[in-house]
This record gives structure tokens, sequence and C-alpha cells, in this order.
């Protein structure tokens, strides 16, 4: 099955699709508690933004850390915002067509699901331990200083 949460300009071409596909579920905007309720029951997650447009170097999508908190598997694109360590938690999208998304899809869902659970549970800990805002806090602090003392 897919599920759909969100809007969006696409909003009525995938209402059309769930309409006309059993598999396929659109739920619209729901509260953040459910969404994430739901997250956690998927098998896979995916953010599919293209990294072929030049403002990705300035992006990473709020999404990358939901989804890896979740503990749920991603799949992302290698957007040029996102620090090359992220990729180690996730799917790497590297073929960003229907196609591509369709071919990785069903190699991750055709992993044992104990290798997926393992790949989301990593992704959640590295987060969790080191993209906490402690640790967040503790590299702007460090910042902060070498440029005191570097006289900048």
């Amino acid at each position: 099955e897919l599920w759909i949460c969100g809007d969006g300009p696409l909003k009525e071409c995938v209402e059309g699709y769930a309409q006309k596909h059993e598999n396929i579920h659109y739920y619209g905007i729901w509260p953040n508690d459910e969404v994430q309720r739901m997250e956690q029951e998927a098998a896979v997650l995916i953010a599919p933004r293209f990294s072929k447009n030049d403002f990705t170097k300035y992006s990473f999508p709020s999404k990358t850390i939901e989804y890896m908190t979740s503990g749920t598997p991603a799949i992302l694109t290698r957007l040029k915002g996102i620090p090359e360590e992220y990729f180690d938690y996730a799917y790497i999208l590297e073929d960003e067509t229907a196609e591509g998304i369709c071919n990785l899809l069903g190699e991750v869902l055709a992993e044992d699901g104990r290798v997926r659970e393992e790949k989301g549970q990593k992704a959640r800990a590295f987060v969790l331990t080191h993209k906490n805002y402690l640790e967040q806090s503790k590299r702007i602090l460090a910042f902060l200083r070498n440029m005191g003392r570097s006289g900048s």
C-alpha cells in the first residue's frame, strides 16, 4: 500500500489515483502525532525531493530528521545541503525518476524486514545521539569560540 499525507499542487492528481487504486490511500493533512504514528507503522518512508536544482545546496528538509527519528527506514535523495554522514543511515535514490523510485522501492521491500528495521533503528540512534539539541549547541559554541580565537 502507498500512504500519502500532506497537501500541495498535486493534491487532485493524488486523490484521483487514490480513487482508482484501492492500494493508494491519500490522507491529506493530519495532526502531527497521527502522522508520526503512521510513519512508525510504515515499511519505508520516501522523501523524493529532486537534487538537481541549485537551491538544494541550501536545503536540509526537516523531513530527513523526522523520518530518521521515527525509526522507520527512509529513502532519500542526495541533496547538496544534507551532510554525507546522513546517507549512511538511509536508502539513497540515485535515479530520480518514477522508474528509479519504483526500482529502489522494490529492492528495499524485497529485503528482509529485520534488515530494514535495523537500518531504521540505526538512523534513529544516530539522530538522537549525534544530532540532538545538546550536541548541536556544543558545535555552535565551538564554532563561536574558534571565531574568537581566530580574530574573525
